[in-house]
């Protein structure tokens, strides 16, 4: 709050005597002192006398914090990162009504976050000091109700018959030993997602530095710090998670993902987990996600759509690829329809929808082995997402992507290596030697990257107008590792440049030709890439500000131009994105 206003306001609303007044402006004079703190060493205004006026100002109530006692339920109905970066705190609740004290300017799109829409909220000024000491016994309850309670030794709840001994004596200590550190583990990791859960989190991030393990909790999209833990920690925590997905510990794959079903505070969730090796450890992403029951009409669908998703629920599919409604006849036979095995397909499936390749922003939808999978495409269709993939959580394979929107001819890919594999028995392409393959896109951010043909080679190559937004997601450094390991390959293909010649007296256009041009191609496999230089070194809420952050503008359409002109050497191009 201002001083001056609240000097106008004190001497607008008579709340000092003339002689007070005199006092203070003869204070302020000799002593340098402002209307304020005048006040405050003459004793004629004490805190809270400010604070109630402060509040009178803003036109809300005034809380005293000291009187009252805050459980952790009340806490929590604001997360504590909330509350320590906005100096908020629910200090009171009455079923769908809560108070909420706030000793900042409040910003509105936070509340609208923080509190449902049919949520009644009513705001206190409050004391700042007060307001972090209330703060800080919200952490102190965080502690003693998720994260220590949850540590504490079980070796009294262990029984001898679990060793296979009669006596007590007769086990050996290190049995103990291992089976209490498995149970803590085990416990630690049901605290974690309580306290993930209390605090309105939907990604949990275990990220191993150099020096420590950060575990961070997604709350409203926003990534915040909780704690530490120990590389032994993290080695424990993954190694749990692993059994409770079923994968092989010993694994050495780069990624590794599964899920599990957990009861957290009286409800069912499924959490999906996503491990990458990095140089520092393994790192862990946990997405928690509550069970929801789908109901639509699956008539409602076109017979275009319905084709499509039948289609694409091929039991044997851990990936599939779609295309267009007239590649139909040629592709049908590599899909099975599954209009009468549908009901009896026991297989579990998990269906992402996925607005980009950002994989800080991917949304699971679990579904029961005994569910109609049929309706849950349909209640996907309304979310009008970008992308939709598709995969069995059996397998640990990364899905295809498949753009729906219009059904247009294009193919989506992962950087999973089967898919390579598929693309490259059907589609004759080959990622390594840098071919092209006939209507490619690859999705970025909702955006694709088209390939123009050819009209005599029946070649494609990349549309010119792709580069603005190559040019805006990445530095020149990632650009440069871009071309090295992705592309720009020296293998040659062909385009056509239209040249048009009009006559010099009425300047019309007198004919228009085409010019065969050679051009230095390559193929972005862009999946793979933001994979090996995001996921490992940078948090993936932050990619995004990280990949637009020093962009020369025209700095890739320039070495396109140049490229189309004559053949160029990728040594020339590099020389040229270093200027």
């Amino acid at each position: 709050m201002d001083t001056q206003n609240i000097r106008d306001y004190i001497l607008e609303m008579d709340l000092l005597t003339k002689e007070e007044e005199e006092k203070i402006e003869e204070f302020m004079f000799q002593n340098d002192k402002n209307f304020l703190d005048s006040m405050f060493e003459l004793d004629i205004l004490d805190n809270q006398t400010l604070n109630k006026i402060t509040a009178s100002i803003l036109g809300t109530k005034f809380v005293n914090l000291k009187e009252k006692i805050i459980d952790f339920e009340t806490y929590s109905k604001i997360p504590l990162p909330i509350s320590e970066e906005h100096n908020l705190i629910c200090f009171e609740q009455n079923d769908n009504f809560l108070k909420v004290a706030f000793s900042d300017i409040l910003n509105i799109q936070v509340l609208e976050e923080v509190f449902a829409q049919n949520q009644k909220v009513e705001f206190f000024y409050a004391d700042k000091n007060e307001i972090l000491e209330k703060i800080a016994q919200y952490k102190k309850l965080i502690e003693e109700n998720v994260i220590l309670k949850n540590q504490k030794s079980v070796s009294k709840i262990l029984k001898l018959d679990e060793f296979g001994f009669k006596n007590q004596k007769d086990v050996p200590q290190e049995y103990i030993n291992d089976i209490v550190s498995d149970l803590n583990t085990e416990k630690f990791v049901q605290g974690l997602l309580e306290h993930a859960v209390s605090q309105k989190a939907d990604f949990v991030f275990l990220t191993p530095s150099d020096q420590d393990i950060l575990v961070s909790f997604r709350i409203f999209d926003r990534s915040y710090q909780i704690m530490q833990i120990d590389l032994k920690t993290l080695f424990s925590i993954v190694s749990k998670l692993k059994v409770f997905c079923d994968i092989n510990i010993f694994e050495k794959s780069l990624i590794k993902e599964g899920s599990f079903k957990a009861e957290i505070l009286g409800k069912v969730y499924t959490v999906f987990l996503t491990i990458v090796h990095t140089d520092f450890g393994e790192a862990v992403t946990l997405e928690i996600t509550q069970d929801k029951n789908f109901k639509a009409n699956i008539f409602d669908l076109s017979l275009k759509q319905r084709h499509l998703f039948l289609s694409a629920l091929k039991k044997d599919a851990g990936f599939f690829t779609i295309f267009g409604e007239d590649e139909f006849a040629k592709k049908e036979t590599l899909y099975s329809f599954l209009e009468t095995d549908i009901k009896k397909n026991k297989e579990v499936y998990s269906f992402e929808v996925n607005p980009s390749l950002n994989l800080s922003y991917v949304k699971q939808i679990s579904v029961n082995e005994n569910e109609n999978l049929l309706p849950v495409f349909e209640s996907i269709l309304k979310t009008e997402p970008e992308t939709l993939a598709v995969e069995d959580v059996r397998k640990t394979s990364f899905p295809a992507l498949f753009n729906y929107t219009n059904f247009s001819k294009k193919v989506i890919l992962s950087s999973n290596k089967k898919i390579e594999n598929f693309v490259q028995n059907f589609l004759d392409f080959d990622f390594n030697k840098g071919q092209v393959v006939k209507n490619l896109s690859i999705c970025l951010n909702h955006t694709e990257f088209g390939l123009l043909q050819d009209q005599n080679t029946k070649k494609y190559v990349l549309k010119k107008d792709d580069i603005k937004l190559i040019k805006s997601f990445f530095t020149n450094d990632q650009l440069q590792e871009l071309f090295v390991q992705n592309g720009f390959y020296k293998k040659r293909v062909f385009s056509l440049e239209k040249i048009d010649f009009y006559t010099k007296k009425t300047n019309k256009k007198e004919k228009s030709v085409y010019k065969k041009v050679q051009v230095t191609k390559g193929i972005f496999n862009l999946g793979l890439f933001l994979e090996k230089c995001f996921l490992n070194k940078y948090d993936k809420l932050k990619i995004k500000n990280e990949i637009k952050k020093e962009v020369k503008k025209s700095v890739l359409e320039n070495a396109l131009i140049l490229s189309a002109k004559k053949v160029v050497d990728i040594k020339d191009v590099l020389k040229y994105l270093k200027k």
